[in-house]
């Protein structure tokens, strides 16, 4: 089998950085290894390419039977990318940084924020503010809908939120550390996505000779001679290198170390899973940023215009009654790709600095990951918080004239499978749309049909014991998955794996506490800061 200098397993949001940077030097020979499809620079899948997230509705962009658990015993299916570019090719686009407090507060040595500030510059080129504080040369082109574009309900909360309820106004989070109704930084065109498949793998960097791509394929387990690292075991055989980097991500990266023996001794030598190197560590510490919505029925006059693609233009931050900005509103002006999703708009609440931590557990039948979303009850309290603040802003009567019917929902199966990207879809959306945009009997009885529990949304909201039990049993883990492979306890301050030679951990499993922000910013900014680490 051929050799190379490094393996990188998983072309996620990481790998693909990883691969770019590292290749750059010619004398060094590189392998990508991606379970999912590629998206090469001349036939990118149009879900993929969309600017509004159609490629997350898309399955085969997903990985397969994926379940967790969020706090109950029940499993529930669990989207994660399973495609080149990884999250960066299915989430909604959002780029933020989050504080750089968040990072001070990881207490690893070379991840204070003076030292990640030029990898979050590095990446950047924004397009919309020049400064010392932003990037205007890197990959990833990132952009905002100021205020005066926002459509007619995010315009409407937007307003009422700084209006009625005390909020401030400000233009950007990735620098403006403050509470407040801000435009969303975005990794997109005004017609297209950026992801790290797309702005790290060019048809250049891919044309490298020391560059190699496979994608489609698994990797099983890493292979060792005792505790160095000797390369990786997949379907189609072995490939050996001089080092292996896993950037599979939160969920995949913890598993692929436990399968590989590095672990907790008990569990794996009870899944009959033999030990390279003991770590309690491993698949612990697992966080997600818990989040539940309110839908409204938008009247067709506040609707986003088709020819506008993303879904949110922006949210609001804000303090809960025991954290100091861990809170955020997110302003969906739709909720979906096809015309019903475009009818429904939504308010989201999210935690975004939770206290509950989960586990991936390696059991003889299998890996259970446990979210444990209200492990800390304060998380709890704070969504009720949320939800209870949302209800007030679509009540307030500047946006509810917005609206023909509020109502909660979730990612139930029948919301599953009606999202899901295909034709049946779209003509049975657009019938369901003409439908309850007809009268108001029948908005009532397809609401009814569709959102079991709607119409008692008037009493829950007012009897604190039925909303608690609602959030408990509605809310879930956004698509933030981090922790389980974390700096300091999994991998040290260069994320080699401790305890072993020649593997690192490179992707958002080495977040010791998840950053108040959508991940895939943080990402980037970890895998510039390891490749850099190469020079």
């Amino acid at each position: 089998m051929q050799r190379f200098d490094i393996i990188i397993v998983g072309g996620g949001t990481a790998g693909c950085v990883l691969a770019s940077r590292l290749s750059e030097d010619s004398n060094r020979k590189i392998l990508l290894i991606e379970s999912g499809q590629d998206t090469p620079p001349n036939n990118i899948p149009k879900e993929v390419l969309d600017s509004f997230p159609t490629s997350y509705y898309s399955p085969q962009f997903m990985w397969k039977d994926l379940k967790v658990r969020w706090n109950k015993k029940s499993e529930h299916a669990f989207e994660q990318a399973c495609v080149l570019g990884g999250g960066s090719s299915v989430s909604g686009m959002w780029a933020m940084r989050g504080f750089f407090e968040d990072y001070e507060r990881w207490g690893i040595q070379g991840w204070d924020a003076e030292t990640i500030k030029p990898f979050f510059n590095k990446l950047e080129n924004d397009i919309d503010f020049s400064s010392d504080k932003h990037g205007k040369s890197g990959p990833m082109l990132i952009r905002r809908h100021m205020k005066h574009q926002w459509p007619p309900f995010c315009k409407s909360v937007g307003d009422t939120l700084i209006k009625n309820f005390g909020f401030s106004d400000y233009s950007d989070i990735n620098t403006e550390f403050k509470d407040g109704v801000f435009p969303v930084p975005q990794t997109n065109t005004t017609s297209q996505r950026i992801s790290t498949a797309m702005a790290y793998l060019t048809a250049d960097v891919r044309n490298r000779g020391n560059l190699e791509i496979i994608t489609n394929l698994n990797v099983n387990k890493i292979l060792f001679k005792k505790t160095t690292c000797l390369g990786v075991s997949t379907e189609m055989g072995d490939y050996f290198s001089g080092e292996v980097i896993l950037c599979a991500g939160a969920i995949q990266s913890p598993i692929l170390l436990m399968k590989s023996g590095i672990g907790p001794k008990d569990d794996l030598l009870n899944s009959g899973i033999d030990l390279t190197f003991h770590n309690e560590n491993v698949g612990e510490n697992l966080q997600n940023h818990p989040f539940i919505y309110l839908g409204a029925h938008l009247k067709e006059e506040f609707r986003q215009p088709k020819s506008l693609r993303p879904n949110a233009m922006a949210c609001a931050r804000w303090s809960s009654s025991i954290g100091k900005s861990d809170m955020l509103m997110l302003i969906i002006n739709k909720t979906s790709w096809h015309d019903l999703g475009q009818s429904i708009g939504a308010l989201g609440v999210a935690v975004y600095e939770p206290y509950s931590r989960g586990r991936i557990k390696c059991t003889p039948s299998g890996f259970d990951i446990n979210f444990s979303l209200f492990s800390d009850q304060r998380d709890l309290l704070r969504l009720v918080e949320g939800i209870k603040l949302s209800w007030s802003v679509l009540k307030t009567s500047s946006v509810s004239n917005t609206w023909n019917q509020i109502f909660a929902t979730g990612y139930s199966e029948d919301v599953r499978k009606i999202n899901r990207f295909n034709r049946p879809n779209a003509i049975l959306a657009k019938y369901l749309c003409i439908l309850l945009d007809s009268s108001k009997l029948l908005r009532k009885y397809l609401y009814k049909r569709m959102f079991p529990g709607y119409e008692k949304m008037e009493k829950i909201i007012t009897d604190d014991s039925l909303l608690f039990e609602f959030v408990k049993n509605n809310a879930v883990g956004m698509f933030h998955p981090t922790g389980t492979c974390r700096l300091g306890a999994v991998v040290d301050d260069k994320c080699n794996v401790i305890g072993v030679n020649a593997l690192k951990v490179v992707d958002c499993s080495i977040f010791p506490q998840i950053p108040r922000a959508n991940t895939v910013l943080p990402v980037i900014m970890a895998a510039e800061k390891i490749a850099n680490s190469y020079k």
